[in-house]
């Protein structure tokens, strides 16, 4: 090995070893009583946003039911099958971090239902944003 290669190789092992000791185990276990507490404003509310490509920008409030999906809360507004082309995300806000959790949601390929997988239940606060599908050419200019 010539003494560039020794150099890189060494750098590699290095690097190897710092990434395996502080993987998984640097990141802090949150347990269940660790979980942040819901402000009193959102308490056993949920939120449903409408972009302005559809209409004036209207947000409508539910009352959060015990076990509600997201299925179930698009159902109760009557707004499953008006959008059920448009792209559905929910938005969850983590005190914790100041941050919002954004997890989509796909309609069943011709149905007015939301993959079983991606119905997630809501939680109180959670804000449900509807938006236009982007076509291919919106796709690629936004990349």
């Amino acid at each position: 090995m010539t003494r560039h290669n020794t150099r890189r190789m060494a750098l590699i092992l290095l690097a190897c070893f710092a990434a395996s000791t502080t993987g998984c185990a640097s990141m802090l276990a949150t347990r269940k009583a660790d979980l942040p507490v819901e402000s009193q404003s959102a308490k056993n509310t949920y939120s449903v946003q409408i972009d302005s490509s559809y209409a004036k920008d209207v947000i409508k409030v539910g009352e959060l039911k015990s076990g509600m999906t997201v299925q179930q809360a698009l159902e109760e507004m009557d707004l499953a099958k008006q959008y059920r082309s448009a792209e559905i995300t929910l938005m969850r806000p983590v005190a914790e971090k100041g941050q919002v959790l954004k997890m989509a949601c796909e309609f069943q390929p011709g149905k007015p239902l939301i993959k079983f997988e991606q119905d997630y239940a809501l939680h109180a606060g959670d804000r449900i944003l509807i938006r236009p599908k982007k076509n291919f050419l919106e796709k690629l200019v936004d990349n």
